[in-house]
């Protein structure tokens, strides 16, 4: 391990930071509300796209946080899908098991899987008509709900079901899929919604064969002009290719990329300097020990963020070329290492020597040139008055 590596290692154990830093790793499902970067407008411009009946395209510049808004976006409908009434499908091209090559069966099995996999998992009774809910899952009284309901999950779960065995448990899997979509919005007023992640380095083979289900999906079926949205998260050359092989009116939204500051907002909602206290640890702020200049000076709109992050780094690293005590605690990309800044005191206190000295030799120099003598000065004649009597 070279001599920079160490330094920050020990700057970094010193102020308490995780071994991660100062990296911007993929949030986690479970972290994404308390680390995600929201803009509450463009969040709620696609809500609204989705709620006014549009099919939208939401267009990101590569490497600029596609694939966190996409976790983000599709976690909070799921949460909000009961009172929305809507049930999202979620289908992800930057997981393995959907870089296949495509057809119009498997994407008519995913979403009545997640139908009716989120009509057993979710509660539903107290929104929807129960007849007609009960009859759509195949539930009959007899037996218990929840006792039914974790009895069936349990079987959905072990395996990822084909259609054959979903009709099994569900009578009505058996539909045509606009059949069904068209009986979720009539009879329970629940519309379906697709979300479609491309990663930048999606195979071409694998998008072509995509588009070409989507387009035989539609083509084939006469869906209910609400029954059925789509969200799709992608780079411009993604969205230019859906709009050559299959032409529809889209709704585009652009994302323009993060600022500066926002970045840096990132790097405040992840790390939190972690300090030895008196009565346990004692949490700080990150300015207190790394400046947003870091960020300020690295960003550039043309690159990606993982790019800025990277910069970042080797700004530190280039830095750290130095001796250990030489180390402050807050990090500032002032210098070029932080050897100068000990030799900037030096440097400060030699000018303030030489500033001295100048002073004590003009003072010396006024001192020794010729003064005019007390014996030079002419006397003072005082008048003296005689008191008249």
């Amino acid at each position: 391990m070279d001599k920079q590596k160490k330094n920050f290692y020990y700057w970094r154990d010193l102020v308490g930071l995780p071994e991660e830093f100062p990296s911007l790793l993929e949030i986690q499902a479970e972290d994404l509300e308390a680390f995600f970067v929201t803009r509450p407008e463009q969040l709620q411009e696609v809500k609204n796209s989705l709620s006014n009946q549009y099919n939208t395209m939401v267009i990101f510049q590569p490497g600029w946080g596609a694939s966190s808004f996409y976790q983000y976006f599709d976690r909070i409908k799921r949460k909000e899908m009961v009172n929305e009434l809507i049930i999202p499908v979620r289908i992800d091209f930057a997981e393995e098991e959907n870089k296949v090559v495509w057809n119009a069966e498997r994407l008519e099995e995913i979403i009545k899987y997640e139908i009716f996999l989120q009509l057993i998992d979710r509660e539903w009774r107290s929104k929807l008509n129960r007849d007609y809910y009960f009859d759509m899952i195949n539930y009959d009284s007899e037996t218990d709900f929840l006792t039914y309901r974790n009895k069936t999950l349990k079987k959905m779960r072990i395996e990822r079901m084909v259609v054959d065995n979903l009709c099994k448990l569900f009578p009505y899997a058996k539909q045509k899929s606009d059949t069904l979509l068209n009986m979720l919005l009539k009879d329970l007023r629940i519309q379906v919604q697709l979300f479609f992640h491309y990663p930048r380095n999606l195979d071409e083979g694998v998008l072509l064969s995509f588009i070409s289900s989507l387009k035989h999906f539609y083509e084939y079926s006469q869906f209910e002009k609400a029954a059925i949205r789509e969200l799709h998260c992608c780079s411009t050359l993604i969205a230019n290719a859906l709009d050559r092989d299959y032409r529809r009116n889209y709704r585009r939204i652009k994302v323009t990329p993060y600022s500066a500051a926002e970045i840096y907002k990132m790097f405040v909602k992840r790390y939190n300097p972690r300090l030895e206290g008196y009565k346990g640890r004692k949490v700080a702020d990150l300015d207190s020990v790394f400046s947003e200049q870091y960020i300020t000076q690295a960003w550039n709109e043309r690159d990606t963020i993982s790019t800025i992050v990277q910069s970042v780094k080797n700004k530190i690293l280039e830095q750290m070329d130095c001796e250990k005590n030489q180390i402050p605690f807050k990090l500032d990309p002032g210098v070029s290492n932080f050897c100068e800044l000990r030799s900037g005191k030096t440097k400060t206190k030699e000018r303030k020597t030489v500033e001295t000295d100048a002073t004590r030799q003009q003072y010396q120099h006024a001192m020794d040139e010729p003064q005019e003598s007390e014996s030079d000065e002419k006397p003072v004649v005082r008048k003296r008055f005689r008191r008249k009597r």
